[in-house]
């Protein structure tokens, strides 16, 4: 018989290291950590062991060092976009989808998920660290009414750059798909001769008839995403040529003024045309023009006291029946947060009043305004 070879001090330390990350080690401890060591290490000096094993100097397994993984809402919004990145890059198969890791539709999801994790964990009532929240303003206790003009318009700037990210992502997402669905559909049927019937009674027909199923499948899949791509795109284009001046946008008053200056202006030469026609007897503009320009006039001046008036209503919190009405001054909005999941009756009676579901806030909410907020009260003392 031969004489079992002595292992060297390197290579106790390579089994050591082996056998620290052992399965009874990552059942104890289920961090990922612990299953990326155990995954990659796999030294020479571990495989001859494995071969040839030598138990006499190895120690315990549960005396090795286990790191602890930070949960998604303890990393910053560019930590927790490295940790996907990198984890997407090392399970994704395909060629294309590693390189969809760095694309702006991918970065905005990220960021979109951390945020939901790190709100979540707020009304948790867990112990979210400082520079996490530093990420996110709104989120800052006791200062998300205190917020500056500046810091709103970041805010809203930055929620219209995700808006228009995540369209061309979606569009992106779906073009793919459809490509690749409307590939399945030409593979499922590329070992069959173009005009070839079914052979009834043949071994080959359940083949051919499940062959024409899915080419048939993929191809309406494959449309759909198309159809989907299509709408997503022109989402995109809206988007980027929208001129219209929204009442959650913290500039709305400014921007309207200046509106208003220019039709103002417009108003006056308009007139000046007029009177120079008079008097030299041409033709003067139709009687329409101006009327039309004094109601888009009047429009924008009721529209900019309707948005002073909407400045003055305090952020307040206060509840009705078990249920929190809550005035955010940051996104426009009027939430309403039940104690649980209102009757069908109840969320039917919401939506006549113009309440919608926000699945990213938990909340039943409206655009702030005096109706809004009497509407609010309404429901919640009808709540049981």
């Amino acid at each position: 018989m031969s004489r079992r070879k002595k292992l060297t001090r390197e290579q106790e330390k390579a089994m050591f290291s082996k056998l620290s990350q052992s399965s009874h080690a990552r059942r104890i401890d289920k961090s990922l950590n612990a299953n990326k060591v155990y995954n990659i290490r796999n030294s020479d000096e571990v495989k001859r062991w494995q071969r040839n094993p030598n138990r006499s100097d190895i120690k315990g397994v549960d005396d090795a060092p286990h790191k602890k993984v930070k949960q998604p809402w303890e990393m910053t919004r560019e930590e927790w976009y490295k940790d996907r990145r990198e984890a997407f890059r090392k399970t994704a198969d395909n060629p294309n989808l590693k390189s969809r890791v760095d694309s702006q539709g991918f970065k905005q999801n990220c960021e979109l998920k951390h945020m939901e994790y790190v709100e979540k964990a707020i009304k948790d009532g867990k112990q979210v660290p400082k520079d996490v929240i530093e990420d996110y303003p709104q989120f800052q206790e006791n200062k998300t009414d205190e917020l500056s003009k500046e810091e709103r318009i970041a805010l809203y700037k930055e929620k219209q750059e995700r808006r228009l990210e995540r369209a061309e992502y979606m569009a992106q997402k779906h073009e793919q798909a459809s490509k690749d669905r409307f590939e399945q559909s030409n593979k499922a049927v590329a070992g069959i001769p173009f005009g070839q019937p079914i052979l009834v009674g043949h071994h080959s027909e359940r083949m051919h008839r499940n062959a024409i199923k899915r080419s048939d499948t993929n191809m309406r899949k494959g449309f759909e995403h198309s159809d989907k791509a299509e709408h997503y795109k022109k989402k995109a284009e809206n988007i980027k040529s929208n001129t219209t001046i929204s009442s959650d946008d913290p500039e709305a008053i400014d921007k309207l003024k200046i509106k208003l200056d220019k039709m103002e202006q417009q108003r006056t030469k308009y007139k000046e045309h007029n009177k120079k026609a008079r008097k030299q007897g041409t033709e003067q503009l139709p009687k329409y023009v101006l009327s039309n320009l004094g109601q888009n006039i009047n429009t924008v001046k009721k529209r900019i006291s309707y948005l002073e008036e909407q400045e003055k209503i305090p952020s307040q919190s206060k509840k009705i029946n078990n249920v929190e009405i809550k005035t955010n001054k940051v996104d426009n909005r009027v939430e309403l947060y039940f104690p649980g999941k209102p009757s069908s009756d109840f969320r039917s009676k919401l939506k006549r009043n113009g309440f919608r579901w926000s699945p990213k806030k938990g909340a039943w909410q409206r655009q702030l305004n005096n109706s809004s907020l009497y509407w609010a009260e309404d429901l919640a003392k009808k709540y049981e």
